[in-house]
C-alpha cells in the first residue's frame, strides 16, 4: 500500500492534475489505514512527521543539516 502513498506525493510534487472517472464514480478502497511513514518516504521527501487521517506517525531523519533546511526554504525537523 505504501507504493501509492509514494505514488500521491510523487504526482502531488510534479503538479499533475488527473481525471480517472471519465463515465461516472468509480469507488475504491481507502488506502490511508494500510500506510505508514517509513524511512524510505521521509528520507526520499523529506517528511518527518504525517497525519493519516487522524493516525499521527513519526519517522525521525539523523543528522538533519540546518544549512540545507534554510537554503532550500524548508520547515525546521519535526524531531
Amino acid at each position: 500500500w505504501n507504493w501509492l502513498l509514494e505514488l500521491d506525493l510523487q504526482i502531488h510534487h510534479a503538479k499533475i492534475k488527473a481525471m480517472s472517472c471519465a463515465d461516472g464514480p468509480m469507488p475504491e478502497v481507502d488506502y490511508l489505514p494500510q500506510i505508514s511513514l517509513t524511512q524510505h518516504v521521509s528520507h526520499k521527501h523529506q517528511v518527518e512527521m504525517a497525519d493519516f487521517d487522524g493516525r499521527r506517525e513519526v519517522s525521525c531523519i539523523k543528522g538533519a543539516n540546518w544549512f540545507e533546511v534554510a537554503r532550500k526554504g524548508l520547515v525546521a525537523p519535526y524531531c
